[in-house]
């Protein structure tokens, strides 16, 4: 499951890297590179892949340091020695979560908010500018009107009132929950929990085996309520 889950959150950078031709490697290193754009751009290996230290700071070099390294390790490495042990900083840290939908146990419970797709420029740019307030960093609505006819883009609405963003992205009958940020004001109220039930009960309903994401340290404790199970931490580092 493992593999599985970094297979589709790769796949989603590959889908944008591809809208850009924004592809490159360099040995075993995948490179993904986006003008004006700070996602999905970055440097990765595959996971069983020896991590060239010295090849991974040249490229980071060469992209002025607006590339980010990516590299998954087991649960209970630590993740900072891991980081200096490549001569980089550890800029970010997220936990690969998995969940098969059989085990997932649906709640009847009423939707407190809406996902309304994005379908329009103008929405697209909406969905970027709600992305950068919740997470401070951009993926602007080209990216965003680039790959929308392969991965769904919601706007979280609840009143009328825009709350948050996620997007989803399915891949061999399995699905990757990304991006599910709420705004700084409406966050504490269960919104997240929300959007995961409504997330996850449709996918299962449309017979979608299993669910991926990766989660923020401060989301571990919605996911694991839902039953998701950490599989590795993906290091994030400059």
């Amino acid at each position: 499951m493992k593999q599985a889950n970094i297979d589709n959150l790769v796949s989603l950078w590959l889908t944008a890297a591809q809208a850009f031709s924004g592809y490159n490697r360099s040995g075993n290193l995948h490179i993904i590179s986006i003008s004006n754009s700070e996602w999905p751009n970055r440097i990765w290996c595959n996971p069983d892949d020896a991590i060239h230290a010295e090849e991974v700071q040249k490229l980071m070099q060469e992209h002025n340091g607006k590339l980010t390294f990516s590299h998954w390790i087991p649960v209970d490495r630590d993740e900072y020695l891991e980081s200096e042990k490549l001569g980089l900083q550890l800029k970010s840290l997220q936990i690969g979560m998995s969940l098969s939908l059989s085990d997932y146990q649906e709640e009847h419970i009423a939707p407190t908010v809406s996902l309304n797709p994005v379908n329009t420029l103008e929405e697209a740019q909406r969905w970027s500018e709600v992305f950068k307030n919740c997470f401070n960093y951009l993926i602007p609505e080209k990216v965003i009107s680039a790959i929308r006819d392969k991965a769904n883009f919601y706007l979280i609405t609840k009143n009328a009132d825009t709350v948050g963003c996620v997007a989803t992205y399915i891949k061999d009958g399995q699905i990757g929950i990304h991006c599910l940020g709420t705004l700084g004001t409406y966050r504490k109220q269960g919104i997240g929990e929300n959007v995961m039930h409504q997330v996850l009960a449709d996918a299962k309903n449309k017979n979608i085996t299993t669910a991926h994401l990766q989660s923020s340290m401060m989301g571990l404790g919605i996911y694991t309520k839902l039953g998701f199970k950490q599989l590795f931490k993906m290091c994030n580092c400059k």
